[in-house]
């Protein structure tokens, strides 16, 4: 009685029972209740999510996506080498330290670091023709990857409705 009567002060005099206050459960039954009804909810979500990830082609998106990122890596990568060869072969100690380091890792033999460093050597600069071109064919992939992106996106949120190409490659 000296719980509901600090409840009546508390409220200015009405009397709550326990249970019809937020938060405060009359008995475990109510708690089983709400954790069922919260398994439940969570289980019809991912139904619901599965159901709508098959009627729309989910995993041929993914797909897409997945195809378009893994041939972007190759322009990308070779970009990259570029530059960094350009860097190393400015400095001779730096490009000799990192061949060594290679050499160190791989096992290499005494050929095998010459031949590395030849290589280091001969990549041409990054604003070369091949440089210029690596580039343009990583813009491509890296654009193509984002439309992929926003073509699903458009689909799953927006109904289907997308850019143009022009514009679509310009946006991403």
């Amino acid at each position: 009685t000296d719980i509901v009567d600090q409840e009546r002060a508390a409220d200015g005099g009405r009397e709550i029972a326990i249970g019809q206050r937020p938060g405060v459960f009359d008995d475990a039954g109510d708690r089983h209740r709400r954790r069922e009804r919260l398994v439940a909810d969570a289980v019809d979500l991912v139904r619901d999510v599965l159901a709508r990830y098959g009627r729309l082609g989910g995993s041929q998106f993914a797909a897409a996506i997945s195809y378009r990122a893994l041939f972007s890596l190759v322009p990308l990568a070779t970009f990259v080498a570029t530059i960094l060869a350009q860097v190393l072969s400015s400095s001779s100690v730096d490009r000799q330290d990192l061949v060594s380091a290679i050499a160190d890792q791989l096992d290499l033999s005494r050929q095998g670091a010459a031949r590395l460093d030849t290589l280091i050597t001969s990549v041409p600069s990054p604003w070369s023709l091949a440089g210029l071109f690596a580039l343009g064919l990583a813009l491509w992939g890296a654009t193509g990857v984002m439309s992929s992106m926003q073509k699903t996106l458009a689909v799953v949120f927006d109904d289907g409705v997308s850019r143009s190409l022009v514009r679509g490659r310009l946006v991403s």
